[in-house]
């Protein structure tokens, strides 16, 4: 098996690379060392060299080879050269949205606290303090001293839902993801799905993500706006291979599961067989992963990404299987709720010699968990009904639906005449809005002055 285990434990001293580094403009991955001391990435499978991390610019990489090429298979691919599209003027970082998105919101999805407000959350994040070695983060034949900010990690927050004025200038969608089919239904919002992604993710250095599956085969992206993570990513097909002694299938969400991380318990022997990658996702860097592929992604230093699940030609009838089975399960569990109910209610008449011709009287928290099932599993056939009506095009059919939804050029030139008046900025020679735009029920938001759940503190005019 070649090196064995997590990267941080067959780490070793490798000088630092050149500040100009070369990109494959083939597609071709080309092993490299890392710029962090003691970090090396593995790029190609070590068992199925077919099996690699794939680069291109945004320059070389068209949507239609893309869709047809890359998409459809099971490499990751990175991206570069979106950077000046995704944030042009180079605001999108901890600094910027610490001073400026609602420290009020209470925010519920951070990684090591129950809930916490937003400026709380940002006050841990940038004060560290060293704290002792513990044995739950352990990388390898030594630990890894972390500070208190890499039990924080904000993972999974809608910019919809809490910060809508984000979208336009601040976030928006690369044209090879725009054709999503989950913002193409008669239903606008699929049932509010559409509110939920893109989402921002916020960490410390030593926070990380858990082994993993994205839910119903969605493909998914991510853009790296500040930092770098390190992705550990296992083949599709090689699920049964990584760790299967803490590996179980979650029924409601139809997926596998994993009960321990790679970070946690870096056993190379339980993902032995399973072709493996380790790399580095850079700042200005977009990342593509296929639908199903395992994966676990550890922040090398603090960081913020902007990232959304997708859905598609490729991947369309594996959705709309999960569902089905999705909607199924909640079915049944409801129907067993109701039945143990029953039984419950029945015996107690039975103890009580009470002999009543009524339906039975089921306790109030019974019934409330029952109403829960049958209410999700409405709510996903709702879904799986809005994506199956549809006779979506052929791909060779679909080339051009992005085109309709890039960013005018009136914003561009907009953008130009701003760059060229700030001082010693000169205006980006290639600025064009062919790379990046927004959904059509994201595009409206940009200009609300309230979210979704509570106001929002704008920037002030000319900053």
């Amino acid at each position: 098996q070649g090196r064995q285990g997590h990267p941080w434990q067959r780490a070793r001293r490798q000088p630092n690379p050149s500040p100009s580094r070369q990109v494959a403009m083939s597609g071709e991955a080309k092993p490299e060392t890392s710029q962090f001391e003691g970090l090396t990435e593995t790029l190609v499978s070590e068992i199925d060299s077919s099996y690699k991390v794939c680069r291109f610019h945004c320059n070389d990489l068209t949507v239609q080879e893309f869709r047809e090429r890359w998409v459809c298979g099971s490499n990751p691919l990175i991206i570069e050269g979106l950077q000046p599209f995704m944030d042009p003027l180079g605001h999108f970082n901890l600094e910027f949205l610490r001073e400026h998105l609602d420290g009020e919101l209470d925010i519920g999805d951070v990684k090591g606290r129950s809930s916490m407000r937003l400026s709380q959350f940002f006050e841990t994040l940038l004060t560290p303090q060293d704290v002792a070695e513990t044995d739950g983060m352990r990388l390898g034949t030594s630990s890894v001293r972390v500070s208190n900010e890499a039990t924080v990690y904000m993972s999974d927050c809608s910019v919809a839902l809490n910060f809508p004025w984000l979208f336009g200038q601040f976030v928006k969608v690369p044209k090879y993801f725009l054709h999503c089919f989950w913002h193409r239904t008669r239903d606008a919002s699929l049932q509010r799905l559409n509110y939920i992604t893109p989402s921002l993710f916020i960490g410390g250095a030593g926070s990380f993500s858990s082994l993993h599956i994205d839910q119903y085969s969605s493909h998914f992206w991510m853009y790296m706006a500040q930092g770098t993570k390190l992705w550990t990513l296992f083949h599709p097909a090689d699920c049964d291979k990584v760790y299967n002694s803490a590996r179980y299938f979650d029924k409601e969400y139809q997926n596998w599961r994993w009960s321990q991380s790679l970070v946690a318990s870096p056993d190379s022997a339980a993902c032995a067989g399973a072709r493996r990658l380790d790399f580095l996702l850079r700042e200005g860097e977009v990342l593509f992963i296929p639908a199903g592929s395992p994966h676990e992604v550890y922040n090398v230093t603090r960081s913020v990404s902007l990232s959304a699940n997708f859905f598609e030609q490729s991947n369309l009838q594996r959705c709309l299987a999960q569902l089905d089975s999705k909607v199924a399960w909640l079915n049944a569990r409801s129907q067993e709720q109701r039945a143990a109910l029953q039984r419950a209610d029945a015996s107690k008449h039975e103890e009580c010699e009470i002999v009543s011709t009524s339906e039975p009287v089921a306790s109030a928290d019974g019934m409330a968990v029952a109403a829960r099932f049958e209410a999700e599993a409405e709510r996903w056939h709702a879904v799986h009904a809005s994506l199956d009506e549809m006779e979506f095009p052929d791909v060779e059919d679909d080339l051009g639906y992005a085109e309709q939804l890039l960013r005018p050029d009136r914003e561009d030139e907009e953008l130009q005449l701003l760059l060229s008046s700030l001082p010693e900025q000169q205006p980006a020679p290639h600025m064009r809005s062919d790379f990046v735009g927004l959904f059509p029920l994201h595009r409206p938001l940009q200009h609300q002055r309230m979210t979704l759940r509570r106001p929002a503190r704008l920037p002030q005019e000319g900053t």
